[in-house]
């Protein structure tokens, strides 16, 4: 008996959509890892200062010393140690994985009064995770897609 089209593209195609979910969870850890490290350089850098979500000025070295040198100052804990140290992945139950922060301070979450700002707690916008995921865009899209067609190329 010939083989049929159903004989032979059955198998290769279940075959394909197993590596694909192998090959989409990769993507996403290094996606993820990319992400993580870049958000983390720039806040310890303030580099996403000058940024095109919404530029601010970065901390003036005097500050930061002057800053470093009073116990419990939460703004420079936060944007330097406490903060980026805070940077965590995380692979959550559908395989993927996600980027995030659980910074606070007393009950008072930073990185969301950084990322958007705060009347409460006199603090400007500050944004990092919107620029980073801006910036980042094009190197987690090549991530998905060479995934993608490398589970089809076998």
């Amino acid at each position: 008996m010939k083989p049929t089209m159903t004989d032979t593209f059955g198998p290769m195609l279940f075959r394909s959509i197993t590596e694909l979910q192998k090959k989409l969870e990769e993507a996403s850890r290094i996606s993820a890892r990319f992400i993580q490290s870049s958000w983390t350089k720039g806040i310890r850098s303030q580099s996403l200062a000058n940024n095109s979500v919404k530029k601010w000025d970065p901390l003036s070295e005097g500050y930061k010393n002057s800053s470093r040198k009073k116990k419990g100052s939460s703004l420079t804990n936060i944007l330097t140690e406490q903060y980026s140290g805070s940077i965590n992945v995380e692979k959550n139950n559908m395989g993927y994985y996600e980027v995030g922060s659980n910074a606070n301070h007393k009950g008072h979450y930073y990185p969301l009064t950084l990322e958007f700002g705060s009347k409460k707690y006199p603090q400007m916008e500050r944004p990092s995770l919107r620029p980073v995921l801006i910036l980042s865009r094009e190197t987690v899209f090549e991530n998905f897609k060479e995934a993608v067609k490398e589970s089809f190329q076998k």
